[in-house]
């Protein structure tokens, strides 16, 4: 392969990994809800103009009766789950997520390897791996 070629499949790559992390990294649906203040949510509940919530740690996600999304934040309020059920919401709750390279999904972390493997094939294509230790032999 000439240099143009293998620079080329590099930056593909890097490229397809840079995605991956960064897809990973952006939250799903916030990109679309409207943030609310805290106490205009608890005045939607109580009015009956919230139909579904996701509590998620602090972050409250939800849509009102209208199809509207949201986001708020709870400052910790022990009474909001009553006020929710007793408004007839749906409470969906989100397990506390770990960290990131935790909780990585294993697609990415062959992708990250694969990746590995190409530069390394790209870059030395006559090298080959010796038994499990990684000490590169140079074909001759």
């Amino acid at each position: 392969m000439g240099n143009l070629t293998k620079n080329l499949v590099l930056w593909l790559v890097i490229a397809m990994v840079l995605m991956a992390v960064f897809n990973n990294f952006t939250p799903k649906d916030s990109r679309t809800d409207v943030e609310l203040d805290y106490s205009e949510f608890l005045h939607d509940v109580k009015q009956g103009g919230v139909e579904q919530v996701t509590i998620d740690g602090s972050s409250i996600h939800g849509r009102t009766r209208s199809g509207q999304r949201f986001v708020t934040y709870s400052p910790g309020d022990p009474g909001l789950v009553n006020d929710l059920l007793e408004a007839g919401v749906i409470i969906k709750a989100q397990k506390k997520r770990k960290h990131l390279l935790v909780d990585a999904d294993f697609h990415q972390l062959v992708s990250i390897v694969t990746a590995d493997r190409c530069v390394g094939i790209l870059y030395a294509p006559d090298a080959r791996w010796r038994g499990s230790r990684r000490d590169v032999v140079w074909a001759k």
